[in-house]
């Protein structure tokens, strides 16, 4: 405050006093300039987090300027868990609670007490749900003998969350997963939006007198928006059976290769279907009979069979004996232009093996199949594919390949994959290598070696057929198979050297290795064996 006194009355005196009192006024008010503080960053980004997981802790942008300290603020409310220091600016904490995206202000003010400023940036903060994920099955004993009626083994979600939850599953416990039980799956994926995802398990029966077993199933890991949940395990008893009477329980266990055996033979006027009996079991099985069934629709629900004949198996011994047969099919008993899809059904005794006859099954099936041309032949050697290839043009299974690059495709299947679970081959598909110079040679039943996507790296002349002695019209460098079944070996070499880029399928691992093949495991005769170990002046 200002004082002024005069020492007179002079009016010139007192008016200079009064201008001078006002200006000395003014002069103090003009003195105070007020500043308001700025955020040197312009925003600050949309923040998501995933609930009962700490978030990486970070310090929020600071301001300058303003009169005074600075002080800062959140608001709303931050989500349970969740800290923020307004000393250091750090934010902090776990959050504890699913929330929807909500606006959050961060505010800078100063201590300015005759007029404080402010300044806000703002910015979003989501949480996402994360489940917990728990086990239940839906019988907690049951009898080994029980292995028709498996156990349904549930794995829930506390809730439904974004993306794909995959549970991976771990046993412990007298019971071994192999041989005293079966796992469906060990790995399961609860599918986004689902909150439930099952496997089942499946006791063994072993014939042997043991005790009774446990199975402890425990969640091992979770992996995607989910965690370990109560209860996170499940306990499952096999009561043991012991040894049965010799006469209730007399398995004839059949092991039938219609293309095994002594011979697989393709004659000029019939097919010749060698099998194999084998009895696994641990008592002696009765006489019974193998008959050979045929029909051309083999997958429609009102397929009709003919039968082609029956032939007797005589009573066999326990743990490994084995009865041998062929039956010659006649061409003209079969359908020309057609394929002809061959079952070979050993009928079970009832008394013997209660539970194969009561499950509908009859007895023990094996099954092949040969398309017998309309001029009576059947095919022994690749003859070609209409359908051509287009250098160049991307392969249109190739997004459902997998294996290569699992973006969660469904690949024909009912539920999809799990995101990322592949051979890691990203840099590989892209600028190779491609397997060029590389040569492979494919043992197993057989190769078509003019299948469109294996044609051009297959190695002219340098396959072996080891059964073209007998097989009619076979030739030694091609060892096709006359099944239409398929056969392993062209999966095998499709997944080694189909070539990439060419319009047909998918693509290989390496595909522009070389191929060659060689059908041993379907070959006939004893003879084989030494050609295969170079025994001879004109094998492979």
């Amino acid at each position: 405050m200002y004082h002024a006194s005069a020492g007179g009355t002079n009016p010139l005196v007192v008016l200079f006093l009064v201008v001078a009192l006002f200006l000395g006024v003014a002069g103090c008010s003009g003195g105070h300039t007020d500043r308001t503080p700025t955020f040197q960053q312009g925003n600050i980004e949309d923040k998501t987090y995933d609930q009962n997981l700490p978030i990486n802790r970070e310090t929020l942008p600071a301001a300058t300027g303003g009169d005074g300290v600075l002080t800062y603020t959140i608001s709303p409310n931050l989500p349970a868990g969740l800290i923020f220091d307004a000393t250091t600016r750090l934010l902090s904490g776990t959050p504890t609670k699913a929330q929807p995206a909500t606006l959050y202000t961060h505010t800078a003010t100063d201590s300015d007490a005759v007029g404080p400023d402010s300044v806000s940036l703002t910015f979003r903060i989501t949480v996402q749900a994360v489940a917990s994920v728990s086990i239940s099955a839906e019988a907690g004993d049951v009898d080994e003998g029980d292995d028709l009626t498996p156990v349904l083994v549930t794995l829930e979600l506390s809730e439904a969350v974004t993306g794909n939850v995959a549970v991976t599953l771990a046993s412990t416990g007298s019971a071994r997963l192999g041989s005293d039980f079966d796992l469906a799956r060990t790995g399961v994926v609860v599918t986004e939006g689902s909150t439930q995802a099952t496997t089942i398990l499946t006791p063994i029966r072993d014939l042997e007198a043991e005790h009774d077993e446990t199975i402890t199933l425990e969640i091992d890991s979770v992996a995607g928006r989910g965690e370990i949940g109560s209860p996170s395990s499940v306990d499952v008893a096999i009561r043991d059976l012991g040894t049965p009477p010799p006469n209730e329980y007399a398995v004839l266990d059949a092991y039938l290769r219609l293309w095994g055996g002594a011979s697989y033979d393709v004659g000029t006027d019939a097919i010749y279907l060698s099998y194999n009996v084998w009895n696994s079991g641990r008592v002696a099985a009765s006489p019974t009979r193998a008959v050979l069934l045929t029909t051309t629709d083999l997958f429609s629900e009102d397929a009709t069979f003919q039968s082609l004949g029956a032939r007797p198996v005589p009573a066999l011994e326990p743990a490994g004996s084995r009865f041998f047969d062929t039956i010659r099919v006649p061409f003209d008993e079969l359908v020309t232009g057609s394929n002809n899809y061959f079952a070979l059904v050993v009928l079970a005794v009832a008394e013997e093996d209660p539970d194969l006859v009561d499950s509908n099954e009859g007895g023990a099936v094996d099954y092949t199949a040969v398309f017998l041309s309309d001029g009576n032949r059947i095919p022994t050697t690749c003859t070609g594919f209409e359908r051509g290839t287009e250098r160049g043009t991307p392969d249109p299974l190739f997004g459902e390949q997998w294996a290569l690059r699992n973006t969660g495709q469904a690949s024909f299947a009912d539920n999809g994959g799990v995101t990322g679970e592949d051979l890691n081959m990203e840099l590989t598909l892209v600028g190779g290598p491609t397997g060029a110079g590389v040569q492979v040679a494919v043992v197993d039943t057989g190769l078509e070696i003019c299948r469109p996507d294996l044609a051009a790296n297959v190695e002219t002349g340098l396959s072996y057929n080891f059964n073209a002695p007998f097989w009619h019209g076979a030739l030694a460098n091609d060892p096709f198979l006359p099944t239409v079944l398929g056969d392993h070996g062209t999966s095998v070499a499709g997944l080694i050297a189909a070539s990439a880029d060419n319009s047909v399928g998918g693509r290989g691992v390496a595909p522009e290795a070389r191929l060659r093949g060689f059908n041993f495991l379907s070959f006939p005769l004893q003879s084989a064996y030494l050609e295969a170990l170079g025994m001879s002046s004109e094998g492979p």
